[in-house]
């Protein structure tokens, strides 16, 4: 039987950021040549989505933190109203 690969042994985030997207293909080469194992997502985000992020995302995060995720259409509709 092979080995249980349903949970990863060690998780871990990592946030890069760079102004020149060179840099930032030459990390995602260096990764996809490079590793043994390859990271399970990547994203990439303009700097002013992580910019709004850093600043709302911290009362989404509450918000569904208090109330789950079920209720946020409801939340946008009311705060649309």
């Amino acid at each position: 039987m092979g080995a249980d690969h349903s949970k990863a042994d060690a998780e871990a985030v990592f946030y890069v950021g760079s102004n020149d997207p060179a840099e930032l293909q030459s990390i995602r080469r260096h990764i996809l040549r490079d590793l043994r194992s390859l990271p399970i997502a990547g994203e990439y985000m303009h700097r002013d989505a992580f910019r709004a992020a850093q600043v709302w995302g911290k009362d989404l995060y509450l918000f569904i933190h208090a109330f789950g995720t079920i209720n946020v259409p409801r939340a946008f509709a009311a705060k649309s109203t």
